[in-house]
């Protein structure tokens, strides 16, 4: 369960970055 939280906090952590470099 843990290395699926952390997969997924990883995925919404790239997302929320790709989210920024946008204006």
């Amino acid at each position: 369960t843990d290395g699926k939280a952390f997969a997924l906090r990883k995925e919404l952590k790239k997302y929320k970055t790709n989210i920024n470099d946008y204006p």
